[in-house]
């Protein structure tokens, strides 16, 4: 059946239609134009293709970078899948994982293309199609004229169509996006099946996208009024809803929310997982501060996988890719289940869990919760992350986990932060931390933050000073807020490990000592210091930072450490380069 475009422009006037803002011809989207008129013409499948499809909504799930509006170059869809499709025309080079116009890395792209397809593939799932979450939603990018080899460790298989991989796909743009629909089912196979779109849903995907319209806010003032969205309250929810996922930003009361949901499981075994150590004492230290009589257990991923599986070290689990990981639950289930050896529990709490969700957490939720191993369909689990916090070179594979797990789940979503409303700057120094850390080298953006301190030193011996003319005499004073036991101190794991002879002996001062399990909650007035990622899921008051000059390798640490402040932060830049 022909392929039907949405505009159905003539295909030998594109020069003329598809143009730049000056006039010049877009030859990167005409040349995909062709592409996919040539190549979906002969098709035995039923394909629609949107060009430009501009629609006036932006997903809020995932929105790194913050749009209120979507522009879509293609949009195809057959009974196989929906796809979203991104170009890019020109050369194009990539390094450190950043996206360059030209072979040669000449001009920066402000956005990763295969980010922003990420984000239309979810506004259309999430916000235009989502009666259409049983089939399958895809993204895709296509650098037309890249006729040379192109890698980046990031680009997910079968994801990137360029002149020079073509032959891969059998010169064929229908078997690559066939391909590419094929290759995501497949990574998601062992929970759910997709089905195919049928003549009827087909029909009515068009109908919705021709033509859209949109008033400018989602509900009316009555469905405001009467969903009452301002005082929604989580816990209600949590009362009528066996699964739940909670979706917010550092300093948003996840982990508040989590021990208020432990309150109100009265006599029923639980479990409780996070990927922190210290984060997994504290809260288990306050939920015994909260009820004597509680049944939960509390472990770290590691040490629960470990509990099952005695034959593995911790050493060869922390060098598990995420496949590997999954593999590796995957084994230890099936060995317990045929000695008859799986315990379930009433319920199941994962915090933090956008650091699991690659690494086998739907077949824990699972067999583990519910019954006849069909825990994501009837079993009781809370699930609380922030995608922004997952390791950002694979946030988009654990965003997609995430949005096929929500399938199963009602989803919350908090939005008002309540760790650093008294200081504003911290949050807007986060959104420059995500979308471009460098900028932190700039003199003249750091000074737009006048609550935040910024210091830079030259050696370890300077940090020293810094530490005990900046923090320790503020701690030490009887006048100061500023107390042992409301900071700490978080030092990029990479300064640790590159200069730990030098930092510990910068350390040995008096009113200073490690953060260990033990002391986690004394009141002492000692500073105590970690890394930021042992610190992740914790806050502070006052929060010193001391990293390495800001680049893309440590956004990560950078993000989660700044992120763990309430009120006070102040940075310290350890320049290198002398």
């Amino acid at each position: 059946m022909p392929v039907e475009f949405f505009p159905d422009n003539p295909i030998d006037r594109l020069e003329q239609i598809i143009l730049k803002e000056n006039g010049e011809p877009l030859y990167g989207e005409i040349d995909t134009y062709r592409l996919l008129f040539e190549g979906l013409k002969i098709s035995s499948f039923n394909w629609s293709v949107w060009y430009d499809l501009t629609l006036p909504i932006h997903s809020t799930v995932f929105n790194p970078y913050q749009k209120t509006s979507s522009q879509i170059d293609f949009l195809a869809i057959c009974e196989k899948g929906i796809v979203v499709i991104e170009v890019k025309g020109g050369e194009i080079s990539s390094r450190n994982h950043k996206f360059y116009y030209g072979k040669s890395f000449q001009t920066s792209m402000r956005q990763n293309p295969f980010t922003q397809a990420e984000g239309y593939k979810y506004t259309l799932k999430d916000r235009l199609l989502n009666n259409f979450k049983s089939n399958y939603f895809c993204s895709v990018v296509i650098f037309p004229h890249v006729n040379y080899k192109f890698s980046n460790t990031l680009i997910k298989p079968n994801t990137l169509f360029t002149s020079f991989n073509s032959p891969e796909y059998d010169d064929s743009i229908e078997f690559f996006l066939l391909k590419a629909i094929s290759t995501g089912k497949s990574i998601h196979s062992d929970f759910r099946s997709f089905k195919d779109l049928s003549s009827i849903e087909l029909e009515k995907v068009k109908r919705i996208l021709n033509p859209i319209v949109f008033e400018n806010s989602p509900y009316s003032t009555s469905t405001r009024n009467w969903l009452n969205l301002e005082n929604l309250d989580i816990l209600e929810g949590l009362e009528k809803n066996p699964r739940i996922f909670i979706e917010g930003a550092p300093g948003t009361g996840k982990t508040t929310t989590a021990l208020a949901f432990m309150d109100r499981q009265v006599s029923k075994k639980g479990l409780y997982i996070c990927w922190n150590n210290f984060l997994l004492i504290h809260t288990k230290n306050k939920y015994r501060q909260r009820s004597s009589n509680g049944n939960i257990e509390f472990f770290t991923y590691f040490n629960f996988i470990k509990s099952l599986n005695n034959s593995i070290s911790t050493a060869e689990m922390g060098s598990l890719d995420s496949q590997g990981f999954d593999t590796l639950v995957k084994e230890t289930i099936i060995t317990l289940s045929n000695k008859d050896a799986i315990q379930r529990y009433d319920f199941i709490i994962i915090d933090e869990a956008q650091d699991i969700f690659d690494k086998g957490l739907e077949r824990v939720l699972n067999v583990f919760t519910g019954a006849q191993n069909n825990g994501l369909k009837n079993g009781n689990s809370l699930v609380l992350y922030d995608i922004d916090q997952s390791y950002l070179y694979n946030r988009s594979e654990v965003a997609e986990i995430a949005d096929l797990m929500q399938s199963d789940f009602a989803h919350f979503k908090l939005l008002e932060n309540r760790r650093s409303t008294q200081n504003i700057e911290i949050q807007k120094l986060l959104s420059i931390i995500i979308d471009d850390i460098q900028e932190l080298n700039n003199e003249e953006t750091l000074s737009e933050f006048s609550s935040i301190q910024f210091t830079r030193v030259s050696s370890i011996r300077d940090f020293k000073r810094f530490l005990v003319k900046n923090v320790l005499t503020y701690i030490r004073s009887d006048n100061s807020s500023m107390k042992g036991s409301n900071s700490i101190l978080l030092i990029e794991s990479r300064l640790s490990k590159i200069y730990q002879e030098s930092l510990n002996d910068a350390l040995i001062i008096n009113d200073v000592e490690m953060l260990t399990g033990s002391n986690i909650s004394n009141g002492f007035n000692v500073l105590k210091y970690t890394s930021p990622l042992k610190y992740k899921g914790l806050e502070q008051e006052n929060v010193v930072l001391f990293i390495s000059d800001p680049q893309l390798s440590n956004t990560y640490e950078v993000f989660v450490g700044a992120s763990r402040a309430i009120n006070n932060l102040h940075i310290c830049f350890l320049d290198e380069s002398n």
